[in-house]
């Protein structure tokens, strides 16, 4: 039996004490940390956005969780690499994160400053090796946090999604050509969370994980299973788990359960919590990778016989800022007379630019 703990808040000044009350009930902070450690702590600060859009962890929440770490007598790092194009650093001014932790003893690291390192994946479904950045291979111990949100492509973003945020550079964009899901978790075999606090004071609805419209759910969840923690999120956000592939692989391979028998609530109750989220437009695209396996090759057939979904810009709200051609894997999109193109026969609608806009300007259309 798993536990996850569950604490619903009225207002963001119950936030520091509904995190510890979320950790005392699965244990207490001395359970996962032991005094001397260093922990790594991952939340998500994935672009230059501030924490009330929803995109980026809440401040309050680091806050939190880095006082815990301290109150253990471990040595606390906050890090993170941002989508290719942001700066990390900026992130975290930007989000209110560097702010928040001011007056405390803990350091805040871009990951993609470190060295990088090439490691093993024990028993790989997709990649054997991953490229990571050194700073989550010299830790004893990693907290994920997560914020509860949407994505196009994952249907969810959570503690186990959360983790891409160590893979280094390029790796990340290579990772979701090499297959999304799996790669996830061939992540997580290798550097799987001691601690997963999801962050759900203010949550990500729509089209994410950086285009859909915040959702305040005042929810702090908190679990030593990632996969137990990920299935009861995705539950309180009024989707199935069991159709999240990463989520269902990730129970398949042993990391932890997706059964929500399995699962023993602490604190609030799964009814009580419960928000529903608007889904994503869309978020399993045909051929976002260039694995050929069957179903793809079916899916190819597939799409000579019907309209497929594609990549627009809306030039109205591009300021021609070049992240997308930043961090196309294919090199698919171009700048053309002052404006950003994109050739759809080349795109491989792995949705990376979309991600990677801060301005709301790249679209999937469905015919």
């Amino acid at each position: 039996m798993q536990y996850v703990s569950i604490i619903k808040i009225k207002n963001d000044n119950e936030i520091e004490k509904a995190v510890e009350h979320a950790i005392k009930l699965i244990g207490g902070i001395n359970k996962f940390i032991k005094k001397g450690e260093k922990v790594l702590i991952k939340p998500n600060v994935c672009s230059e956005k501030k924490f009330t859009t929803g995109i980026t962890t809440h401040p309050k929440v680091i806050r939190a969780v880095v006082k815990q770490v301290l109150k253990a007598g471990a040595k606390p790092i906050v890090g993170e690499s941002s989508i290719i194009g942001h700066s990390t650093m900026k992130s975290f001014e930007i989000s209110g994160i560097k702010d928040a932790l001011k007056g405390l003893k803990v350091k805040i690291i871009d990951l993609n400053t470190l060295k990088s390192r090439r490691v093993k994946i024990p028993n790989a479904i997709r990649k054997k090796e991953i490229t990571v950045s050194e700073g989550a291979v010299k830790v004893d111990r990693i907290i994920s946090i997560p914020v509860l949100k949407t994505h196009m492509k994952t249907l969810v973003s959570l503690s186990l999604k959360n983790m891409k945020g160590i893979e280094y550079g390029r790796e990340k964009t290579n990772n979701h050509m090499a297959g999304l899901e799996e790669t996830i978790v061939d992540l997580n075999k290798r550097f799987k969370p001691d601690l997963s606090i999801i962050s759900g004071i203010i949550g990500h609805q729509g089209n994410g994980p950086t285009n859909g419209k915040p959702i305040k759910a005042n929810l702090i969840i908190a679990g030593r299973d990632p996969v137990a923690v990920d299935t009861v999120g995705t539950i309180l956000m009024g989707f199935n788990p069991k159709k999240v592939k990463h989520i269902k692989l990730a129970a398949e391979q042993g990391l932890g359960t997706n059964d929500i028998h399995k699962i023993k609530i602490l604190g609030t109750s799964l009814n009580t919590a419960k928000t529903n989220f608007i889904k994503p437009i869309s978020y399993r695209l045909p051929l976002g990778t260039k694995i050929k396996t069957l179903r793809n090759i079916i899916r190819k057939v597939l799409r000579k016989r019907m309209p497929e979904p594609y990549i627009a810009f809306d030039h109205d709200k591009c300021r021609l800022c070049l992240h997308c051609k930043k961090i196309c894997p294919v090199k698919a999109i171009k700048l053309q007379n002052k404006k950003m193109k994109v050739d759809n026969k080349k795109c491989v609608l792995c949705l990376c630019c979309h991600e990677a806009c801060p301005y709301n300007a790249i679209k999937v259309i469905h015919p």
